[in-house]
């Protein structure tokens, strides 16, 4: 089947837009419709529907819990393309976004592009379909410079030139060291595809300017961090926990690297996230679907529980005060 468009969660990470790449791959046709979705669960009903009308729900749905990835799910379980039938590119960035789902393996390179994608959404200002126009551009040119080098193929520019004609971007992306999907690394991509340099400088400018903001505001986060109002509990000898109520994720952020568990409830929307460090929240998140049938969303590998948020905007808030949510923690406690 050829799809038309698709149907992506709110505030789309990388792993679902980068899906979008592999579905026009494998089609061999440009998808030119999207629609977001508010939810990470829907009926089977409505994803046949979106599907009668030439849509490709994007991890939506029920087949979205047992895959390494959206995109993985995209490229094997919708096309049937497994690692033997890829490009040396597709099995690269499948790699990787199943490692980063897995244990935020990008998370420890300078500029990534999971990180931008994020930050894109709260600071750069734009429509989040131009981010995601963006971020596919970023993983075609990663996909095809993997697949040059993997067939030893020229490329149309050679490294050395990069430093005379683009020094200041080259220098305010030094820290990335290459690192894959990484600021640095789309900046030398860019440059070896031979891509006009006010291209190049426009391109990178967009995502470095991002970066920028994301300093800015993570600083203001820390500075506003100690000032924040908390609830202090003991989950067990070795594990503490903090609740608190705001509406910056990177307070929560920086909340979150202090202790165990952090609980945040977004004062404006209502919303709440129970955060750990890739802890087991299994019998929490029995307990709150009991509870709150269809409100919660147990992200297994990250070990978060979430009531919605900037992906799942439409899920009602959670109906649990901030306290009674810190007795529940205390009861069934993460391992």
């Amino acid at each position: 089947m050829t799809y038309r468009g698709a149907v992506l969660p709110c505030a789309t990470p990388i792993d679902e837009g980068s899906a979008l790449v592999f579905a026009e791959r494998f089609q061999q046709e440009p998808i030119t419709e999207i629609k977001f979705y508010g939810r990470p669960d829907c009926s089977p009903e409505q994803i046949k529907e979106w599907e009668e009308a030439g849509y490709i729900p994007i991890d939506i749905g029920p087949e979205v819990s047992n895959v390494k990835s959206a995109s993985e799910a995209v490229a094997a379980g919708r096309f049937g393309f497994n690692e033997d039938n890829r490009t040396p590119g597709e099995n690269r960035v499948l790699d990787l976004l199943a490692r980063n789902n897995a244990t935020g393996y990008l998370g420890h390179f300078h500029m990534n592009m999971a990180e931008l994608v994020r930050a894109s959404y709260e600071f750069s200002g734009r429509e989040h379909l131009e981010v995601i126009n963006r971020l596919k551009d970023v993983i075609c040119v990663f996909i095809d410079t993997e697949d040059r080098k993997a067939d030893n193929a020229p490329y149309g520019r050679s490294d050395s030139d990069l430093q005379q004609e683009l020094p200041d971007l080259l220098e305010a992306t030094r820290k990335c060291q290459f690192g894959p999907l990484t600021l640095g690394r789309y900046l030398r991509d860019l440059w070896r595809f031979d891509r006009p340099v006010e291209e190049i400088r426009e391109k990178v400018g967009f995502w470095l300017h991002t970066w920028e903001r994301l300093r800015e505001e993570t600083d203001r986060a820390r500075q506003e961090w100690p000032q924040v109002e908390k609830i202090e509990f003991t989950v067990s000898e070795i594990i503490t926990g903090i609740a608190i109520e705001t509406s910056s994720r990177l307070v929560s952020k920086v909340g979150a690297m202090t202790v165990g568990v952090l609980i945040n409830r977004n004062p404006v929307t209502g919303q709440t996230v129970v955060k750990t460090k890739r802890l087991n929240l299994e019998t929490l998140s029995q307990e709150l679907n009991r509870l709150e049938p269809g409100r919660w969303y147990y992200h297994k590998n990250s070990g978060h529980l979430i009531n919605g948020g900037p992906m799942h905007p439409e899920v009602e808030p959670t109906g649990l005060a901030i306290r009674q949510l810190v007795d529940l923690v205390k009861q069934f406690p993460p391992k």
